[in-house]
């Protein structure tokens, strides 16, 4: 039996004069290896960033000052997240106490707030 003619408009493929040729075309799909059609989408891709790079190179110049502030903002936390872990290590390696005559008391306690001529804040009396 002879196949079937069917119009070009008719067909998914305009190239065909008959549904046996569609036919031949669409079973040609499961002869491409997912490998093969990964490159082939990779390649294709590529193909479209330059052409959209050559179209809009100001999204690109855009898309870099992006990418590089998100990335300073990482790193920026990061980098606080390592000192608060360095002083809480230190914290945890140093002494768990400070005795009486030891330097550090210093920068920690006043003296008498009311005894100290030099300071600019005014303590209530109660």
């Amino acid at each position: 039996m002879a196949p079937r003619a069917a119009p070009p408009a008719a067909l998914n493929f305009k190239d065909c004069e008959s549904l046996a040729d569609a036919e031949i075309l669409a079973d040609f799909d499961g002869l491409v290896t997912n490998k093969q059609r990964s490159l082939a989408i990779a390649h294709a891709d590529k193909r479209t960033m330059e052409a959209w790079v050559a179209a809009f190179p100001l999204d690109v110049v855009d898309e870099r000052a992006f990418v590089a502030q998100k990335k300073a903002e990482r790193m920026a936390k990061k980098e606080g997240i390592r000192v608060r872990n360095r002083f809480v290590e230190a914290g945890e390696a140093g002494p768990k106490t400070i005795d009486e005559k030891d330097e550090r008391w210093a920068d920690l306690v006043l003296t008498d707030p009311l005894e100290s001529s030099g300071s600019d804040f005014n303590f209530p009396n109660f």
